[in-house]
């Protein structure tokens, strides 16, 4: 935060430039909210209640009061429930809806002892702003915050949407959806601008909710099929396709699972980690004319694509998902040779 944000724009387009040698990146979009974007706040419970992130290279808590770049749709509902009793509760997530000023929250503990959340979720069902609080188990060691276990709604007043463009999303917990929305706007126009996919056949991987599925709808596409593993990101995206009356062939299955036939286009957004090698197999088997490979991190994006010797990195796009971050997300369009 201490760079001004175009010095951040040009770091971030350096960072692009530099894991993939290659010259022709396009400038940084910016984020059309540098501050108060991020709708989804992920705390930790630290001793005596606080709510934080673990600081850096430890487990130690820095409380998140104040947070700039959290949304005040989101960091209003947390700060109701500094005063709240924690007990039991390991984690908190909140997912605020911008477009609806409405948001889900789900409250996670290491058993199935729901005492706790539930008197949590008993204050928070008096407000407006709040649509459904959920249980969620996570009994695992390790730092992630969801475990597999389901997530059981302790109440819920109706689905929450999210409008990303003029599409609308529906959100569900433990389905992945783009945390800064006004910026998602601008990338999903981007990815249908650089691919152009009106009268082609879309094979959607990591699909999530779909999100990048219903822009290719919208735009034209002949069809799309979206693959996600993940039951409650298959059944946000169904509700959301249904909602935007967007024929889209969704495939409960991972993406090392995508069907073998024809598509001129496949579109990826994986995890951090970047797309297994067994799905870059799977696309060198599909052949398609174009890949575009939308990532959050520069390096496994520059890693697969050298991966994928038939395909050559035509357009290279950063946009600022995450202002006052590190963190950047790219468009990558590659042609077959």
């Amino acid at each position: 935060m201490h760079a001004p944000y175009a010095v951040q724009l040009a770091a971030k387009r350096a960072r692009v430039v530099r894991a993939h040698g290659f010259e022709n990146v396009e400038e940084t979009v910016p984020s059309p909210r540098v501050f108060g974007y991020r709708a989804l706040a992920k705390l930790v419970v630290g001793p005596g209640g606080v709510l934080g992130s673990y600081r850096a290279r430890s487990h130690d808590v820095a409380d998140m009061l104040g947070c700039v770049v959290h949304a005040p749709e989101a960091e209003a509902i947390v700060d109701a429930m500094r005063a709240l009793p924690f007990l039991g509760i390991r984690y908190v997530l909140v997912r605020a809806s911008l477009a609806e000023k409405r948001a889900i929250v789900v409250l996670v503990t290491r058993d199935e002892d729901a005492r706790g959340a539930e008197v949590i979720a008993g204050a928070l069902e008096k407000r407006d702003d709040v649509a459904a609080v959920y249980h969620h188990v996570n009994a695992s060691s390790g730092d992630e915050l969801l475990g597999p276990g389901p997530h059981r709604a302790l109440f819920d007043k109706g689905t929450v949407h999210e409008t990303i463009g003029s599409l609308r999303y529906a959100l569900e917990p433990g389905a992945f959806a783009q945390v800064n929305p006004l910026a998602a706007a601008e990338l999903y126009a981007r990815a249908v601008a650089v691919a152009a996919p009106a009268g082609k056949r879309v094979l959607d991987l990591y699909s999530g909710s779909a999100g990048l599925a219903l822009a290719f709808a919208r735009a034209g596409a002949s069809e799309v099929v979206a693959v996600e593993s993940i039951a409650a990101a298959v059944r946000a995206g169904e509700r959301s396709a249904l909602i935007n009356d967007a024929k889209i062939r969704f495939v409960h299955a991972r993406a090392e699972e995508a069907p073998l036939e024809h598509f001129d286009l496949v579109v990826l957004n994986p995890p951090r980690k970047g797309a297994s090698r067994e799905v870059l197999e799977r696309i060198t088997q599909i052949k398609p004319a174009q890949l575009l490979y939308v990532s959050c991190n520069p390096d496994t994006l520059a890693r697969d694509l050298a991966l994928l010797e038939h395909y050559t990195l035509a357009r290279a796009i950063p946009v600022d998902l995450f202002p006052h971050t590190r963190h950047v997300e790219t468009i990558a369009l590659a042609l077959r040779r």
